[in-house]
């Protein structure tokens, strides 16, 4: 899969693909979306959640979704039923935000049950942030449901994904131009990156009327002879916030295998094997969302400090990367610059650009 637009044939087979399933129609816009969430968790695990979610047998789902409306609609009461037993795991407002999507969902599947509900960037990235990230989420999804009905050409969704920036994140027209040779759906999730990012790291911030970006420290400068995995680089941003969590400074150099087993995980494995930390940094070993889920117990019950909801969001950013990584250095320059200029023209909720003050975070080379 390369960087240019997808077709639907080839959003279609990422979902088949991601879900084990055969015959599911794409929402279309969301093919890079899922295939980044592919990197989670392994395919069978995704596969034995939704069996349980839809209250079908493995056999049942592998074949397609049921053709019948009453049985598809049960499915779909099912799955709506099992993600609001989840609800209490989750922080109350991300929660009334997934709530809100399952319901657009839910909608959209009484008024048209053959076709996709258009609810995926609502329902994932949407809930991960502010009203504005919710705002562009729904926005895009409603892109996607004109789209499904004729109303917008697949040609046109490069424009109407801007559109959508400039309506629903009042950035300036023509600030921003259609990336035409880039996939549309691919440019907005960078859009909706960006914007986590914003509502990520503006807490972070003690002066209001500046902003950094985490997101960007994931990101290698086009060209660099020498470039770390994405992987690698999320396991320095978590130990810095881990390490900041517990109280302590931050070095000036970036840490050891040992430090990052000390701060993540409780210290080296007691088989006395191969640490995970090296085999997650040299891309024998995925990391995993199971893998995230450890680090932010342990973090926890060290420091006393919840960091799950910025750990989950910048493993999310990861995801995205490393998909993208999968392209080689073209790819990350193009897709890195991109993201860019989205950060950059999201720097109008009262908040300039500024850099890390920290010498760690200056170890991390930013894009051009």
């Amino acid at each position: 899969m390369a960087l240019g637009p997808l077709t639907a044939e080839q959003e279609d087979a990422i979902w088949a693909q991601t879900w084990r399933v055969e015959g599911l129609m794409a929402q279309p816009l969301t093919g890079w979306l899922l295939h980044s969430i592919g990197l989670w968790a392994d395919k069978r695990a995704y596969s034995e959640r939704l069996v349980k979610a839809l209250g079908v047998t493995s056999k049942t789902w592998e074949v397609g979704l049921p053709r019948r409306f009453r049985k598809r609609q049960q499915v779909f009461e099912n799955l709506a039923s099992y993600i609001h037993q989840s609800q209490a795991e989750m922080m109350q407002e991300c929660a009334e935000r997934r709530a809100r999507a399952l319901e657009r969902g839910a909608r959209a599947l009484a008024d048209y049950p053959t076709l996709p509900p258009c609810n995926l960037f609502h329902l994932t990235l949407g809930i991960a942030g502010g009203g504005r990230l919710e705002a562009l989420a729904v926005a895009l999804d409603n892109v996607s449901t004109a789209t499904v009905h004729g109303v917008v050409q697949r040609n046109e969704l490069p424009a109407a994904v801007v559109k959508v920036a400039e309506n629903a994140a009042s950035v300036l027209p023509q600030m921003l131009q259609p990336q035409p040779d880039l996939d549309p759906g691919l440019d907005a999730l960078l859009l909706l990156m960006a914007q986590m990012d914003h509502d990520l790291t503006a807490p972070m911030m003690a002066n209001e009327g500046k902003i950094g970006s985490l997101i960007s420290l994931l990101i290698d400068a086009p060209g660099e002879p020498k470039r770390k995995r994405v992987q690698h680089r999320l396991l320095d941003i978590y130990y810095a916030l881990a390490i900041e969590a517990a109280g302590r400074e931050l070095p000036e150099r970036l840490p050891t295998v040992r430090e990052l087993e000390d701060a993540l995980l409780g210290g080296p494995p007691e088989s006395g094997g191969q640490s995970l930390v090296v085999r997650w940094r040299n891309g024998t070993k995925a990391l995993r969302e199971e893998d995230v889920q450890s680090m932010i117990a342990h973090v926890g019950q060290a420091t006393g400090k919840d960091l799950s909801w910025t750990f989950r969001r910048l493993y999310a950013a990861a995801q995205v990367w490393g998909r993208i990584e999968e392209h080689g250095a073209d790819a990350v320059g193009i897709a890195g610059r991109r993201y860019i200029q989205w950060w950059n023209a999201l720097c109008n909720q009262g908040r300039a650009s500024t850099m890390w003050v920290q010498p760690y975070w200056s170890l991390f080379s930013a894009p051009a």
